[in-house]
């Protein structure tokens, strides 16, 4: 006869799960930036050279294929013809030399891709200079995205995030050179329990679904954590129905979506105002969630960074709000979250409700975790127990929680190494409506 699955000594709440808890339970606070990027790394460097003259640049897993030159003017050089490239894998170098004698002396411009070791590795990082010094700035000379995660990680850093998580997804068209699927990058994710909020970047409403699995898995498997979602609607135009109709296909209490698609924003030093990709949006919200308590709302919270957003009717809003999408809308000149619902399509969820729920389910495996290993006796089960009723108490008064009962604790007569602790509670939910009536009196 086959063993049953084997699974490790533990706390389990709701279901199976496949490895084991902590001791002492920390909330994640990474947001993850999932990005999908166009190209690897690239640098450019000037170099003075003439007809005959050798620039040797030393960098390490150069794509050959990215090399270019340019003169003075602009005017692409032709590799052959006007230069030669060697490549000297083993001492991670390479050189141009300029063959075409009317090249006269003057100042080239050398372009070139590269793949650092760990280009493909979700990477934690505390500043945006040291983003920017690794991946690149985050916007060309004509103020369009040039390095999308640098931007958005712009954008969630100035709205309270504190550790952004990096990881790229990139599939060449050459594909003998190195790639990621979004499948490879989120199977990465799951290794790392600091991750609070996954944000994709630069992905269709398509993939965006596996993105939102990767969300269930983790909610399955002792991963806790939350996603927010936004669409570049600079490329495609995305109507109320297509919006609510994405809602619906997301359907999650722990995701949130924003149907704001165009972003505005004042860029660098410039004066003048580009719209850019509405994920941006995202990036900032999940900024803001990760400087708000878990237990209060996003509702009405200034989301900093933009000038603006697209307009959406009143009629509209409510639309895409009953849909379980996070509107972004201006109020006495500020942009704010207007409510800020999740894609749970079965009832209208706050954001709140994800963020408490997964912290019980963390504490709550923190706070029995030490009981595994101990004689399974009658004093065991009393102290769990009281150390239940304690930890719940504890969560009313910090209002997590509004109430709870129905707590018992007990071991299985069938398998006395099991012991079961069941009870019911209820969530302290936001105030989102207040109503006032008045009349008044003409008569005096």
């Amino acid at each position: 006869m086959a063993k049953p699955s084997y699974i490790p000594p533990q706390v389990i709440i709701n279901g199976e799960v496949d490895y084991q808890g902590t001791t002492e339970y920390v909330q994640p606070s990474v947001v993850a930036l999932v990005t999908k990027v166009d190209s690897y790394l690239s640098r450019e460097t000037s170099r003075v050279l003439g007809n005959g003259a050798t620039a040797v640049i030393n960098v390490k897993n150069l794509v050959e294929s990215s090399v270019k030159l340019k003169d003075y003017s602009g005017k692409e050089l032709v590799k052959d013809t006007d230069y030669t490239l060697a490549v000297d894998k083993a001492n991670a170098t390479f050189s141009v030399t300029v063959i075409n004698r009317n090249i006269k002396t003057q100042a080239l411009l050398i372009s070139y891709e590269y793949i650092p070791d760990d280009f493909f590795e979700p990477l934690k990082w505390f500043t945006l200079a040291s983003i920017t010094s690794y991946y690149g700035a985050a916007y060309n000379d004509d103020n369009s995205i040039k390095t999308p995660m640098t931007a958005a990680a712009d954008f969630a850093f100035k709205n309270g995030a504190s550790t952004i998580c990096i990881i790229p997804v990139y599939e060449p068209a050459n594909k003998s050179l190195p790639s990621q699927t979004i499948d490879e990058a989120l199977d990465k994710l799951k290794l790392h329990e600091d991750i609070a909020i996954v944000v994709p970047i630069g992905f269709t409403a398509a993939e965006l679904a596996q993105v939102r699995d990767h969300i269930r898995w983790c909610e399955e498997h002792q991963l806790e954590r939350r996603g927010i979602f936004g669409l570049d609607g600079t490329k495609t135009t995305y109507t109320v129905a297509d919006l609510t109709q994405i809602a619906s296909t997301l359907d999650s209490e722990f995701i949130m979506f924003i149907p704001n698609t165009i972003a505005p924003v004042y860029v660098t030093d410039s004066r003048n105002s580009v719209n850019l990709p509405g994920w941006l949006y995202a990036a900032a919200v999940a900024g803001v969630a990760m400087a708000t308590p878990i237990d209060l709302s996003l509702t009405r919270h200034v989301v900093t960074g933009f000038f603006g957003t697209q307009s959406y009717l009143y009629e509209e809003k409510n639309t895409l709000a009953q849909a379980g999408c996070c509107v972004i809308e201006m109020i006495n000149g500020q942009l704010k979250i207007r409510h800020s619902v999740v894609t749970k399509q079965s009832q209208l969820l706050d954001w709140t409700f994800g963020g408490i729920y997964n912290y019980l389910m963390g504490a709550i495996r923190a706070e029995l975790d030490p009981y595994i290993g101990k004689p399974s006796t009658d004093v065991l089960v009393s102290e769990i127990d009281a150390d239940v009723n304690l930890f719940l108490t504890k969560q009313k008064e910090i209002n997590y929680l509004y109430d709870f009962d129905s707590l018992e604790v007990s071991r299985r007569q069938s398998n006395p190494e099991i012991i079961d602790v069941t009870f019911r509670c209820s969530i302290i939910r936001p105030t989102l409506w207040i109503y006032v009536t008045f009349y008044v009196d003409l008569t005096y």
